[in-house]
Order: structure tokens, then sequence, then C-alpha cells
């Protein structure tokens, strides 16, 4: 006897992971054991089996077949009332004097005024007053009035105009300082024109200390790529890709990637009331009011090495990304119309 593990596309979501079945071999078209699935009563064909050698398939069934198991119909003699129901009995000689309209306006009133025997609730926990008198109480607390500047992000505020601005330029301008490229020009884009990233061969692989300069530069990217910076959401996430493997051609495109984020280290998300560049036939909306605006896209075949497509989406929110992405595609597209379907 044996025990062997279903997959998940062929069970359902209650099935047991595992089976039972009998052990018949080898499958001669499968590196994998063939055994018979007492389940289904089919063949089947599995690599993740439990051999259970002291357990034969007629001691197997003799044990199924003690099992206690329940009747569907079972016969009951006496019927007990629930101990937590309360019940009232009434004769027939009560009844027969009570009309119906009497009896439901009695019944009414009783609901009104009573009600039935429940568990108790459990004492409330005290709740702890948030206010700033009880805070300070409890912790020591400092009063900096609005927020500035909080884990590398500059927060700025125009309330004439209803302007907020979100940048991250000291966070920025110390990437070039810390990775020594403070020399070596500012680049224009993030990464060259016609730049792909792909996995490259063995002899084109960085070394050690190299490897770990570019997995270094790459985490650094990516928070500001998170936070402020969705203009290099999809270069960061390409050199991510091969993060483990990089080629020099790819570190050098990472510090080239350093630059442009210190050149433009000022660049950040802006929000605001309705931009009449965003509207595109919103001319109904008013001044002031915020409109969401959400725009994706797809490019077919991006990656060569397997074929799949590259998908991201940006969301704006009075003239600002609230929420970005890029990222390859799981799926293989045949089209570049179902590529932007996926």
């Amino acid at each position: 006897m044996v025990v062997f593990h279903v997959p998940k596309e062929k069970r359902g979501k209650l099935e047991a992971s595992g089976r039972w079945g009998v052990h018949l071999g080898i499958a001669k078209d499968h590196k994998a054991w063939l055994l018979w699935d007492l389940t289904t009563q089919k063949l089947t064909v599995s690599r993740d089996v439990k051999f259970l050698e002291s357990l034969y398939y007629k001691e197997w069934k003799q044990q199924q077949q003690k099992l206690p198991s329940t009747p569907l119909i079972v016969e009951v003699d006496e019927v007990q009332r629930p101990s937590r129901q309360v019940e009232v009995a009434v004769s027939e000689e009560e009844m027969s004097g009570v009309t119906e309209e009497e009896g439901a306006a009695e019944v009414e009133q009783q609901q009104q005024h009573e009600s039935p025997s429940r568990v108790p609730h459990p004492p409330e926990r005290p709740r702890r007053d948030v206010r700033p008198p009880m805070l300070e109480m409890q912790f020591k607390c400092s009063k900096m009035g609005e927020v500035k500047y909080y884990l590398g992000m500059h927060v700025e505020r125009d309330v004439e105009k209803g302007v907020l601005r979100l940048h991250q330029r000291k966070y920025c301008e110390g990437l070039a300082e810390k990775y020594g490229l403070q020399d070596g020009g500012k680049p224009a884009t993030p990464l060259p024109s016609g730049f792909t990233v792909e996995p490259c061969a063995d002899e084109e692989v960085v070394g050690e200390s190299d490897r770990k300069l570019f997995h270094s530069m790459v985490g650094s990217l990516n928070y500001a790529a998170n936070h402020t910076r969705p203009d290099i959401a999809f270069s960061t996430s390409r050199l991510a890709s091969v993060v483990s493997r990089p080629s020099h051609e790819q570190l050098e495109a990472a510090k080239r990637l350093v630059r442009y984020v210190s050149a433009t280290a000022s660049v950040g998300l802006e929000y605001s009331g309705v931009r009449q560049r965003l509207q595109r036939g919103a001319a109904d909306v008013k001044s002031g009011e915020m409109l969401l605006s959400c725009y994706t896209d797809a490019s077919f075949n991006s990656v060569k090495a397997d074929g799949t497509s590259i998908g991201g989406y940006v969301c704006l929110l009075g003239g600002g990304a609230v929420s970005w992405r890029s990222k390859k595609q799981n799926e293989v597209g045949l089209s570049s119309c179902e590529t932007e379907y996926l």
C-alpha cells in the first residue's frame, strides 16, 4: 500500500491532498511510480509517494470495513428539549378563550419587555483615549507641527494653491555619493534607448563584489521607485530580474540609473485639483474637484528569453500618481491584444 500526493489542479478545494493507492510498478513512459488509485479506481502516475511496506491491500480493506460509521437514518425514541431554550406551556383550556389577535398582542408585549436567556457578554475592555492629553500622560510626546520630512521623504504644502508635493531629494542626491558616481554625466533617461535586460551567459557574469554592488544599487533604487519615483519603476523592475546573475553591461546600466536619479532628485509627486491636461473631455468637472484617472499598457514579447511580456499601470488622483506598477507577466500572450488583456 502507498499514499501519494494529489496536486491542487486534480483535487477539489475541500478534498484531501493525499490518497490511498496500490503500487503496481514503474511507469514505462514516465520516470515515476505506476499506482492504482483506490478513490477513483483508475491508474495514475506519481513521483511523490510514501510506501507503507507493512500494510497490504487485504489488511487495509479489512480495516476500512471495521471503521465505525453513522447511519443516515437514526430512530429517536425521545426528543429532548434544549437546555438554553425556555418555552411556556399553555393548556388547551387557556388557549380556547384567547383569540388570534389577543395572542399576537400578548406575545409582542412580552418580547418588548423581556429578553431571552443568553450567555452573558464578557466585560468590555477599557478603551484607551488617544487624544493628545492622554497620550502625553502615557508616552513622551513632542509637538512638531505638520510633517515635513519622514523616512527620507519630503512633504511640501501650498495651502493657497491647494497643492501637496512629495519627493525624496535628499535621499536621491545621496545615492550618487554612496556609490561614488558623482562624476560621469547626467543622463536624460533612466536607461539607454533600445536597451534590453536579458539573462547573460556564464562568461559575462560579474564577480562576487560587483554582484553585491549591483544588488545594493537595485535595492536602493527600488525604495525610491516604490515611493515617489514611478518614472524608474520599469527600469528598476527589469534590473531586479537579473539581480542574481548580472552582466557588466547591466551593471553599467544600474550605475547610469543611479546617476539619472541623482540628477533628477527634485522630481516627485504633486497632488492638486483637476488639471486641464488630464481631463480629456471632462470639461464639466468643476474646478477644485479630484479626478481619478487610470492607465494601463503592455509590451508584447518584451522578454526574448521566455517570450513573456511586460505590463504596467498607473493611477492618478489630483494629477499625481497614487498607485503604479511594472511587472513581467507570468503567462505568454499570443498577440499584443491578448497581452494587454492579461
